[in-house]
Order: structure tokens, then sequence, then C-alpha cells
């Protein structure tokens, strides 16, 4: 049974490498669109719905998210990836990695995967990097950047994505082999 959280920065990219980890492993990857997504199928309601109910109070979407993220935690064979990863921070995880990438770089890998400019690209890194550090001290009380927190980081300005894949591969059958 293995678990492993994949955090990151925006553009740093968790997805990518979420993805590409679940082909070497076989282990199957959740972010927030799984959530978001099994959230609205199985209450039967539109994305824009579910986004008026949050709005309104009805629910209490990061919560429901954090709560699906800790029972893939307890359920086992799972990759977390994305921002749902750094909801199952303080949760038990057979590996927890942290990607980062200059910003530079983050800012032209969104511009191009969002096809937007440069510019608005800039504003979506900004923002999403004070979002997520606001939300790991109001949930966590801790610099979610703080190497502390993880078994691993990787910098993926300097390695690609398919080989961040394999260095998370090799660090968990090392850290399995262990047990």
């Amino acid at each position: 049974m293995a678990t492993v959280l994949i955090c990151g920065e925006l553009g740093s990219g968790t997805t990518d490498v979420g993805n590409k980890l679940s082909k070497i492993t076989g282990l199957p990857v959740y972010n927030t669109e799984y959530f978001f997504r099994t959230i609205v199928n199985e209450i039967k309601v539109s994305f824009e719905q579910l986004a008026e109910m949050e709005k309104s109070g009805e629910i209490d979407l990061e919560g429901v998210v954090r709560n699906m993220v800790i029972d893939k935690l307890n359920e086992g064979n799972a990759i977390i990836e994305g921002r749902s990863a750094l909801l199952g921070l303080d949760k038990p995880a057979n590996l927890k990695v942290f990607l980062h990438k200059d910003k530079e770089d983050r800012i032209k890998l969104v511009a191009e995967r969002r096809k937007i400019s440069l510019e608005e690209a800039a504003k979506e890194v900004e923002f999403s990097d004070k979002e997520r550090s606001e939300r790991a001290r109001v949930l966590f009380n801790v610099d979610w950047t703080n190497s502390k927190l993880y078994d691993i980081t990787i910098n993926t300005s300097k390695i690609s994505h398919d080989e961040a894949a394999e260095i998370i591969a090799n660090v968990l059958a090392i850290k399995s082999r262990k047990k």
C-alpha cells in the first residue's frame, strides 16, 4: 500500500509528474478536478450550482475535498497531486514530495497551458502562491514551502517531469523495501 502526496507551486508540474508517476507505479492519481467532478456527480448539480452552494455557505467545498483526500490516504494506493495534496499535508503518507520551479518558468508554462498572456499568467501564479501559502497557514500553521515537511523536493526547472517521476518512483521503491 503506497500513498504519495505531490505538492507544488502552480506551474511546477504536479499534474504532469503525478500522471507520469501513475504510469510508472500503476497507482491512481487524484487531484482537485477529480474531487470536484466526484462531488458534482454525487450530488447531481452543475459546477455553477456547486460554486453557488459554496458561495452561499451551503457547502464547505474545501472541507469536503480535504475529507476526500484523507479518505484516499487512508485507503492507500494513491497519488494525490496539486492543491489537493496540500490539504493532506498533515496526514501520514509513504512519500511527501514538493515540486518547485523558477517563477519565470512557471509563468511561461501556465501561459502556454492556459493559452493566456504572460501578464495574465504572472497574475495567476502570484495569486496561487499567496492562496496556497495562506491556506497552509490557516490549516496547519506552517510555511508549506519548508523542505522539512517533505521527504524530497525537486526543482523542475532543472529536472524534467519525466526525470522527476522516475526519481519519485525510485525513492518510493527504496522506502517500501525498508519496511
